[in-house]
């Protein structure tokens, strides 16, 4: 992790809601992305299984959102229209489609 993305989560820590925490601690936020427009994505560790892990949003509005389909869900329902957008920028064109 770069130098800036670390002072960028202490600085969330003000920011965040009191039930959650950064990763090591148990059921920790880890970050996995980030937009172009100061979004980020964390992954909570709910369970020992990853795949259990929702994704947090944390919006350049200081909106905290989570989403409880995981990651790769997140972002196909984002594109697609499926999952509601709560600060973040709006989908990208008219008719988005995800493939496999």
């Amino acid at each position: 992790m770069q130098a800036e993305e670390l002072d960028m989560l202490e600085s969330l820590d003000d920011e965040m809601p009191d039930h959650y925490t950064f990763h090591p601690d148990p059921g920790g936020l880890l970050l996995w992305g980030a937009s172009n427009e100061d979004d980020m994505f964390f992954w909570r560790k709910s369970s020992p299984d990853p795949d259990q892990w929702p994704a947090v949003v944390f919006t350049r509005s200081s909106d905290w959102w989570e989403h409880e389909g995981g990651a790769l869900s997140l972002v196909a329902g984002l594109i697609d229209g499926s999952v509601e957008h709560w600060g973040l920028p709006p989908r990208p064109g008219p008719n988005p489609t995800v493939t496999a």
